[in-house]
C-alpha cells in the first residue's frame, strides 16, 4: 500500500505542474510526508502494483504497513488541477480542455460521472416489471448484459434515457443527473405487491467513472483487467465484475457516447485509489464542461434539455432504444401509432453555430420557424456547437434530409449537421414480425395462390357470388 501511495503523491505533483494557468496546489500533510521519503528504486514496483489494481490479489500478501489515509476522491482531483463550482462535488474542468478534447478522440480521458443517479432493482419480478415500464426489450437480457432504454410518460413523451446492467441478483439502472428521485418515485408508484420488486437509490454508496477514447481498452489491460469485452453492432452491451482493493468494480462496455469506452461503477471507499490508478496509466482527466462538449457534438440527448415532455424517443433520435415487437408497456400504443403512420413531426439534429445562442431560441429558415435550440456549448477551439429539434417537413425545410441547410438561431447563423448518436428509424429486429402464409406455385407463369384454411362463411359467400355471376353471363349471351 505504501508503494501505491508513493506513486499517487508523485503523480499529483506532476499533475499540478501541467497546468500553468492554475495556481499550484499545496500538497497535503499526508502527501508531503510520503513524497519526502520516496525512493527512485521503488518506481518499477509501484508501476507494477498499479497495473494489477483491478485483480483480486490480497493486500495481506504484500506484508506492508498500511498508513491511515484521509484524502478522498475530491482531494485527488484538486491536486490534479480540478476546479469545482460552488456547492458541487464534480470537477467543472481541469484547466486542460483542449488536451482532454483531443485525448477523447486520439487517446483516453477519464470523466467523473458520480453525479449521475444509480438505482438498484431487486426481486423475482424485476425484469418483467422493467419490461413494462420502459421502451427496450430488457426481458431478453441475461446476467452480464446491458442495454439503453427510455422511460416515458403515458403519452410516450421522454422522462429520461437510462442504461440497465443486469446481474444475477438485480438490475443497476443508470439515470441522468438529478433524475434518480424522479425515476424512483415514478417506478414505485407503478409497483404492485404481486410484482415482487424493490427499488433503492445507491448513488451515495458508489462512484461512477467513464473512460472515453480509442485507448480505453489498452488502459484497462495495463491495470490487470485483461482484454475486456467487445460487442458487435446490434448486440446487447456487456459488463463484468473486477476487484479494486477488495471492493467490486463493475466494468461495462460503453461510455454513454458513440465512442469507444467503458463505464466503471465502484464502491465509494475505493473511488480515489481507482481514479489515481487510471490517471497514472495515462488517462487524461476531463471535467463536466468537457463532457458536455462531447455530448453535444455526439448528439446524446440530455435530461431537461432534449429529454422533456415536449418530445418522444423517436424525435430524440432514440429509435434504437425502442422495441415495437415486445408486449404492452407505458407509451407503447402511441409509439406504435406514430411509427405506423410515419407521423414523427420533429427530429434531433446538430448545429454548427457562428456564435453563442440562448437555449429555447427558435431556429429559422427564411424567416419561418422550423425548430428550437435545446443545447449550446463552446468548444476548445472557440467554435460553438448545438442541438435542436427540426421539423421533418413543411415550409422552410429542404427536400430530403435537412443536413447542410443554412438556418438562423435568433440572429446567429448556423448550419444543420449530422450527429452520430441519433437513430431515427426503429431497427427491423425491433418491429413486429409479419406473418407469412404458406404459398403454392401454380403453372408455368409462376402464379401463386395462398394455401390455408379459409373461413367457411367466406367460402360460401364467394361460391354464391360466382353462381350469380355465371347466371348473369349466361343471360347476356342468350
Amino acid at each position: 500500500m505504501l508503494l501505491q501511495v508513493h506513486l499517487r503523491s508523485a503523480k499529483l505533483c506532476q499533475c499540478s505542474s501541467r497546468h500553468p494557468g492554475l495556481p499550484n496546489r499545496t500538497p497535503t500533510a499526508t502527501s508531503r510526508r510520503l513524497y519526502s521519503v520516496q525512493q527512485p528504486s521503488l518506481r518499477p514496483q509501484k508501476l507494477h502494483f498499479y497495473r494489477g489494481i483491478l485483480t483480486s490479489a490480497s493486500l495481506d500478501d504484500l506484508d506492508l504497513d498500511i498508513p491511515s489515509i484521509s484524502e478522498d476522491l475530491g482531494d485527488y482531483q484538486r491536486d490534479a488541477g480540478a476546479y469545482f463550482k460552488d456547492g458541487t462535488s464534480i470537477p467543472e474542468h481541469f484547466g486542460n480542455d483542449a488536451e482532454a478534447y483531443r485525448a477523447a478522440r486520439e487517446g483516453v480521458v477519464l470523466v467523473d460521472r458520480s453525479h449521475w443517479g444509480r438505482l438498484r432493482l431487486t426481486g423475482e419480478g424485476r425484469l418483467s416489471f422493467l419490461q413494462g415500464q420502459s421502451t427496450a426489450n430488457v426481458l431478453e437480457l441475461v446476467p452480464g448484459q446491458s442495454c439503453e432504454t427510455v422511460f416515458v410518460n403515458a403519452q410516450a413523451r421522454c422522462v429520461d434515457l437510462a442504461t440497465c446492467y443486469v446481474s444475477e441478483k438485480g438490475i443497476t439502472i443508470l439515470v441522468s443527473p438529478c433524475m434518480a428521485s424522479r425515476v424512483q418515485a415514478m417506478l414505485e408508484a407503478r409497483i404492485f405487491p404481486a410484482d415482487q420488486v424493490k427499488i433503492a437509490d445507491v448513488s451515495e454508496d458508489t462512484a461512477l467513472f467513464s473512460l472515453v477514447g480509442p485507448g480505453s481498452a489498452d488502459l484497462l489491460e495495463k491495470l490487470g483487467a485483461g482484454r475486456v469485452m467487445e460487442a458487435g453492432p446490434g448486440e446487447p452491451g456487456r459488463h463484468m465484475l473486477l476487484s479494486c482493493k477488495g471492493s467490486p468494480v463493475l466494468v461495462a462496455l460503453g461510455c454513454g457516447l458513440p465512442s469507444p469506452g467503458f463505464t466503471l461503477l465502484v464502491d465509494a471507499s475505493a473511488a480515489g485509489e481507482l481514479w489515481i490508478a487510471l490517471t497514472a496509466q495515462g488517462a487524461v482527466p476531463m471535467g463536466e464542461r468537457g463532457w458536455q462538449q462531447l455530448r453535444v457534438k455526439a448528439g446524446r440527448p440530455g435530461a431537461g434539455s432534449e429529454l422533456t415532455a415536449d418530445w418522444t424517443p423517436l424525435e430524440a433520435g432514440l429509435a434504437g432504444c425502442v422495441s415495437l415487437a415486445k408486449g404492452c408497456y407505458v407509451g407503447q400504443e402511441t409509439l406504435a401509432k406514430v411509427h405506423r403512420l410515419a407521423a414523427t413531426r420533429h427530429a434531433l439534429w446538430g448545429l454548427d453555430l457562428a456564435g453563442p445562442a440562448a437555449l429555447g431560441l427558435p431556429i429559422l429558415s427564411g424567416g419561418t420557424k422550423v425548430g428550437v435550440l435545446t443545447s449550446c456549448v463552446q468548444l476548445p477551439n472557440g467554435h460553438h456547437a448545438g442541438l435542436g429539434y427540426i421539423r421533418q417537413r413543411g415550409k422552410g425545410i429542404q427536400e430530403g434530409s435537412p443536413e447542410g441547410q443554412e438556418v438562423e438561431v435568433g440572429d446567429v447563423a448556423a448550419t444543420i449537421v449530422h450527429i452520430p448518436a441519433a437513430q431515427h428509424t426503429v431497427p427491423d429486429q425491433q418491429l413486429p414480425q409479419k406473418k407469412v402464409e404458406p404459398t403454392q406455385q401454380l403453372g408455368p407463369a409462376g402464379d401463386r395462390l395462398e394455401v390455408g384454411k379459409q373461413d367457411p362463411a367466406k367460402e360460401e359467400r364467394l361460391r354464391a357470388m360466382q353462381e350469380r355471376l355465371a347466371a348473369w353471363q349466361a343471360q347476356q349471351q342468350a
